[in-house]
Formats: C-alpha cells, structure tokens, sequence
C-alpha cells in the first residue's frame, strides 16, 4: 500500500512540475530569430537576429541597430538620426512609434 501512495504522489509532483514549466515557457516572450512585416506594405519589416540585435527593412535598404526588450515592451537604440524608438509587442503584434513628430502614430507589424 506504501508504494502505491508513493506513485501516486510521484506522479502528482510530474504532473505539476510539467504545468509550472509549461506555464513559465509561454509567459517569456523572446524576440531572437522571429521576424515582423508591417500590416499595410510587406517590403518593411523588421528581423530580430539576437537578444539585442535587429535588422530593419524598408524601401529596399536594411539598417541595423541593437533593442532592449523585458517581454513586452522595450525600445529600438542606435536607430539613424532618431536615437531611440519604443515598441511594444502584444502575443504576435508589434507595434512601433516610427514618426518622431507625432507620439500617438504606430506602425503594425505581424509576426511572421
């Protein structure tokens, strides 16, 4: 009877053990190696090859340039002449103020 009990808390503690990790893994969203096209013109887009480095494309020019990102949110650095840009990233949109001039502007892009 002892080992049966045993299993079954044994099995119990897997079973939960699986739920946490499995929990954990969804809720961290990394960046690294996913790429974004922008909603209303495909040839912009932007590419994140690490967990600090991006490629960004538009008009057939790519810039590069390093991010910061907590799993929400986080901004663009070193971007040409704008020095830093926010975005955020909501499940498998990402949505970025691109016009300095006006903080209520934001391009959507759509995780490819």
């Amino acid at each position: 009877m002892n080992k049966k009990i045993f299993i079954k808390i044994y099995l119990l503690f897997c079973v939960i053990s699986a739920c946490s990790k499995n929990e954990n893994s969804t809720s961290t969203l990394e960046l690294s190696g996913t790429h974004w096209v922008k909603t209303t013109d495909e040839k912009r887009h932007f590419t994140f090859t690490t967990a600090s480095e991006y490629v960004y494309v538009e008009l057939g020019r790519s810039y590069t340039g390093t991010y910061s990102f907590n799993g929400t949110n986080g901004p663009f650095i070193d971007v040409d002449k704008y020095g830093s840009i926010d975005f955020k990233v909501n499940s498998k949109i990402l949505s970025v103020n691109q016009d300095v001039t006006n903080p209520d502007f934001e391009s959507i892009y759509e995780k490819q």
